[in-house]
């Protein structure tokens, strides 16, 4: 079944009756799908609890300014702007999603943390704009899109730990990442250090300097074993390697 917020919609009437209606915590656990818009600019709405949905619709949860939980244990596939501006959420934990849809978090710029353990294919315009976003770590990426972190001014670590070398869409997906850039910008990097690297199996880092679009970002590239916050490696490395 789907849920489209206990409303079948037919028009702009509908739409608003449910954000106005929704608000709190809405939890639901018989639908195995959202419909697209199903919460469109709920914006009373902070909390979502779906423990059986497979797939989130195109927007479904778009403009919840005031979201910050949801448990969605179960879903593989986000759809277009399915979380587009929830300005109020900080943090993501999608265990089982395996395709990040266009625009999913466009415009989340509170978005922190990020934990998509199998997720292979990140979409277009996905994280566009997560102006909070510092790190990310992609175990099984092998696809990104164009304009993935497009305005990610403060990211400074992307981990990409799959043995498979990762397909980049386009060079623009790291699109005013200043500090991957190395660019100088007053707000976000006002002394124009190039500190922001990619991190990815110590076996394919020359793999990625020349590999297409990777390669205008060569001199970024650091193997898995060198990534460390606070002196403390990160993730289930080879330890005779550290």
């Amino acid at each position: 079944t789907t849920c489209y917020a206990e409303y079948k919609y037919t028009g702009s009437v509908s739409r608003k009756l449910v954000q106005r209606t929704i608000s709190g915590k809405y939890t639901n656990d018989r639908v195995t799908s959202i419909g697209s818009y199903a919460f469109y600019s709920c914006t009373a709405l902070t909390s979502v609890d779906f423990p059986l949905v497979t797939v989130v619709g195109d927007s479904a949860f778009c403009e919840c300014s005031k979201l910050t939980s949801i448990n969605l244990p179960l879903v593989v596939t986000t759809n277009y702007r399915s979380f587009m501006d929830c300005s109020a959420l900080t943090s993501v934990d999608f265990p089982s999603l395996t395709n990040l849809g266009s625009q999913s978090f466009y415009y989340c710029s509170k978005l922190r943390s990020v934990d998509l353990p199998v997720v292979t294919k990140i979409g277009e315009y996905a994280f566009s704009n997560c102006s909070a976003l510092t790190s990310v770590d992609l175990p099984a990426v092998t696809d990104i899109a164009s304009y993935a972190f497009t305005n990610c001014y403060k990211l400074t670590s992307l981990i990409l730990r799959s043995e498979t070398l990762c397909t980049l869409g386009n060079v623009n997906a790291f699109q005013r990442c200043y500090h991957i850039l190395g660019t100088k910008n007053n707000t976000h990097n006002p002394n124009g250090d190039k500190d922001g690297y990619i991190y990815v199996p110590s076996a394919l880092v020359e793999s990625y300097q020349a590999a297409t679009n990777w390669s205008t970002y060569a001199t970024q590239f650091r193997a898995l074993e060198d990534y460390t916050v606070d002196g403390t490696i990160i993730g289930a490395l080879d330890e005779t390697k550290i």
